[in-house]
């Protein structure tokens, strides 16, 4: 069908300068865009205080989901991470919060693909 596409300006990191992109692909859960062609998905989508590092930020993100996912579908045997040799506090205290709810807190390293540090926590009652 003919259908008319709404394009909106943006910022091609690849290339260095501005590209046309479909409106649809640029707004999560923006209202008027009901001739969607795409699946809405907050993948990626990141902020931070530069344009750098929500890049960063958006790119570890996508990194967390596809190793969570690729572990969980593939029903992956993971090793298992004792909370208790990590040497942040506050990674203690969270453990001992969960627990004072009757929740095991367990975590799990997750890196499938990449060799970049992903791990994925469950809180088990």
């Amino acid at each position: 069908s003919d259908r008319e596409i709404p394009w909106v300006r943006g910022w091609s990191l690849r290339e260095g300068q501005t590209v046309l992109v479909p409106e649809v692909l640029t707004y999560y859960h923006a209202p008027g865009l009901e001739n969607r062609f795409v699946q809405e998905s907050s993948n990626g989508c990141a902020s931070g205080g530069a344009l750098e590092e929500a890049v960063y930020f958006g790119l570890m993100e996508v990194v967390e989901r596809d190793a969570f996912l690729l572990s969980w579908y593939g029903q992956a045997a993971l090793p298992e991470i004792d909370p208790r040799t990590s040497r942040r506090p506050a990674t203690r205290q969270m453990v001992d919060r969960l627990e004072m709810y009757g929740y095991e807190a367990r975590f799990f390293d997750t890196r499938i693909s990449f060799p970049i540090p992903v791990v994925t926590g469950v809180a088990v009652r």
